[in-house]
């Protein structure tokens, strides 16, 4: 079961989070829309997953348990240009053996992506780095190669909003500037 005070948190960060992609894709696009989350996963999903991480000796991040009971996936999470998406449980199984074949010379992380796409960047755990509650770092490797390591999921979360929300502000400031019409 979810800790409902860290469930309802990472929650809340997702959907600020798809706000603010929309809000900062809306100074590029006049056609921005907030990316819709896919509905939460169903426990068999939640259990399939479970199991392959087991069978690997893994333990689920109670953060990622969290983010699948409200959503089973986040399809363009970092908006469209950047083309990676929060994947569903399913798509974290699935995806396995092609993330490890891919990147697994980049990190260890590779073992364990939950946020790819059609680009050479991908978001992952740290299995080794679990502490007593099972959670776990999670590192970005940026497309460039670029690996940026945070405390976890809620950390990573945080960090991605800060960054939208800087987008956002440094945009409204440049309009600000501009002359009225």
């Amino acid at each position: 079961m979810s800790d409902p005070t860290l469930s309802e948190r990472v929650k809340t960060l997702v959907d600020q989070a798809l706000d603010a992609i929309e809000r900062a894709d809306s100074f590029s696009s006049e056609d921005a829309k907030r990316p819709v989350p896919n509905p939460p996963a169903t426990l068999h999903a939640i259990a399939e997953l479970e199991a392959d991480l087991r069978e690997r000796g893994i333990s689920m991040p109670p953060s990622l348990r969290a983010l699948l009971t409200h959503y089973d996936g986040v399809p363009e999470f970092m908006g469209p240009a950047e083309g990676l998406s929060l994947r569903s449980a399913r798509e974290i199984v699935d995806a396995r053996e092609d993330d490890e074949a891919d990147w697994e010379e980049l990190s260890p992380a590779a073992s364990f992506v939950f946020m790819g796409g059609d680009s050479p960047a991908f978001v992952g755990f740290l299995p080794d780095s679990a502490d007593d509650a099972g959670e776990m770092a999670v590192v970005h490797i940026d497309a460039s190669g670029e690996e940026t390591e945070y405390d976890g999921l809620v950390d990573y979360l945080e960090s991605h909003l800060g960054y939208l929300n800087d987008v956002i502000e440094s945009n409204e400031a440049d309009r600000a500037d501009l002359p009225d019409d």
